[in-house]
Order: structure tokens, then C-alpha cells, then sequence
């Protein structure tokens, strides 16, 4: 069952919207991350892409396509490389 405002109220429905939002990746010494947005379509494409290329990075899912993108900081140069080769397959923008 869908959760809409008619079933349960508006600030109810505002609430659970928010508790599904990902928290952002606490990120430490030794990792780099990108803030990209893509289509919401594209974000699981990128995902596996970058996900493939295992070591490089891990993705995370924001909201509405916005992914952060973590990596090892000695694995920065290939992780921009990655998304440089990505812009070819899908639209991705800085966010």
C-alpha cells in the first residue's frame, strides 16, 4: 500500500519521506568522495559501473540521483578517470 496524504495526513507522509533519505557516508582519513547528480533512471547504471571496478569506489544514494561517490585517496585519479568515462554513458553533473 502506498503511503499518500489522503490515507494517513501531510505531515505524517513529510515524515516518512525523510526517514527514507540516506544520511551522507561519514568519510575519514585516506578517502575522497564526488557528489554527482545523474537521472534518477541512470543512478543504478552508475552504481554497478562503478561498483564493477571493485576497490575503486562505493557508491552511495542520496535522493532524487544524487550519489556520493567514496574512495580511497590513493585511488582518486582513477576514480575522476571512472567518471570522466561515465559522462559518455549518462548525464553527470557536480552536485
Amino acid at each position: 500500500m502506498a503511503i499518500d496524504s489522503t490515507s494517513v495526513g501531510d505531515a505524517t507522509v513529510r515524515a516518512c519521506q525523510r526517514a527514507r533519505v540516506a544520511k551522507p557516508p561519514l568519510l575519514g582519513d585516506g578517502l575522497v568522495s564526488r557528489r554527482v547528480v545523474v537521472d534518477v533512471a541512470d543512478a543504478v547504471l552508475v552504481k554497478a559501473v562503478v561498483e564493477a571496478y571493485e576497490g575503486v569506489a562505493n557508491v552511495f544514494g542520496e535522493e532524487h540521483g544524487v550519489l556520493v561517490i567514496a574512495a580511497p585517496a590513493d585511488r582518486e585519479a582513477e576514480l575522476d578517470a571512472l567518471l570522466e568515462d561515465l559522462r559518455a554513458l549518462v548525464r553527470l553533473r557536480h552536485g
